[in-house]
């Protein structure tokens, strides 16, 4: 069995960080392509 089977080459925060980017990912695709409306939904000029 190899040496790296097993092994964590990087730390915990690095998979919270691919998360949280995953999810920011998927959660603007659903926005451009008009899945669900998140910044429409915020109350108020939220943009200014």
């Amino acid at each position: 069995m190899p040496r790296f089977v097993g092994r964590r080459t990087h730390g915990l925060w690095w998979d919270v960080g691919a998360v949280i980017v995953l999810a920011i990912i998927i959660v603007v695709v659903l926005q451009v392509t008009g899945t669900v409306h998140v910044f429409g939904a915020l109350p108020g000029p939220a943009l200014g």
